[in-house]
């Protein structure tokens, strides 16, 4: 139970930890390093169905929230989809 208990206070602290240094990057006008960073034509960090290199199908698969776009969550690096 103390293993337990133990991991997962160490699971939170490393997300904790991580998140300060996404915040840094915004605060100094960069934009985090995202997923299919190379199809951002215009680099806003968001990837619109025209820079989209495939298909609609996989698009759509990409785009969680169905939004027309991906961003955010979508193209954070690590994620790896709500479907």
């Amino acid at each position: 139970m103390r293993l337990l208990i133990a991991t997962a206070a160490l699971v939170s602290l490393a997300a904790v930890a991580k998140t300060p240094v996404i915040a840094a990057d915004d605060q100094r006008g960069r934009q985090p390093a995202i997923r299919f960073a190379e199809m951002d034509s215009n680099r806003d960090g968001v990837i619109t169905r025209d820079e989209w290199r495939g298909s609609a199908r996989s698009f759509a698969m990409h785009d969680w929230n169905g939004d027309g776009r991906l961003a955010g969550e979508e193209v954070r690096i690590g994620q790896l989809g709500h479907r």
